[in-house]
C-alpha cells in the first residue's frame, strides 16, 4: 500500500467504480449487438492499458482526483 488511508476512506474512494461498471456492462450489451466480439474485447484491453498506465504514473503524494479516480473508472470498463 503506497498511500496510507483508512479502510473506510478507501471504500469511499472506490464507490464510483460500481456505477461505472454498471454503465459499462449496459454499454457492452449494446455494443455486442453492433460490433464483433473481438472489437469489444479490444476496447476492453485498451481500457485496461490506459487505466494501468494512469495508476503506474501516479505519484504517491498526488491527490486522489488527479489520476486514481479516472484510472478506476477506466479500468472498470476493461472488466466488462
Amino acid at each position: 500500500m503506497i498511500k496510507s488511508t483508512s479502510k473506510s476512506d478507501h471504500d469511499a474512494d472506490l464507490a464510483h467504480a460500481g456505477i461505472s461498471g454498471a454503465v459499462a456492462s449496459v454499454a457492452t450489451g449494446l455494443l455486442l449487438g453492433r460490433l464483433r466480439p473481438a472489437s469489444v474485447m479490444t476496447i476492453a484491453l485498451a481500457a485496461f492499458l490506459v487505466g494501468t498506465i494512469l495508476i503506474a504514473t501516479a505519484s504517491p503524494d498526488q491527490i486522489y482526483w488527479g489520476q486514481t479516480f479516472f484510472a478506476t473508472m477506466v479500468i472498470s470498463w476493461g472488466m466488462v
